[in-house]
């Protein structure tokens, strides 16, 4: 399933900050062109490295979809950190 994205400078401002909780500040985001199975899906850079972060609205048809990559995440991305709840919206994210 296919759908348009949100770019990272229309997110809100909570899920800025709980991004940046993990990351420190970003001081460019790019969204991702590739893969259409999440609505927010953006490499944000930070002074010290690139990563990349995904999320969708949790009331999102799809977000059970992407609460089970999740679950699988510790076992084929180690480097990846666990989904956090930012209000109306879940974002994941590793370093890439």
């Amino acid at each position: 399933m296919s759908m348009s994205r949100i770019d990272w400078e229309h997110l809100p401002e909570h899920v800025h900050h709980a991004v940046e909780a993990h990351t420190g500040p970003v001081i460019k985001a790019e969204t991702v062109s590739g893969g259409k199975n999440s609505r927010i899906a953006a490499c944000v850079f930070t002074a010290d490295q690139p990563v990349f972060v995904k999320g969708m609205p949790s009331d999102h048809l799809q977000h059970p979809a992407q609460q089970r990559e999740a679950a699988i995440n510790p076992y084929v991305a180690p480097r990846a950190w666990l989904p956090r709840s930012c209000g109306e919206s879940r974002t994941a994210g590793g370093t890439s």
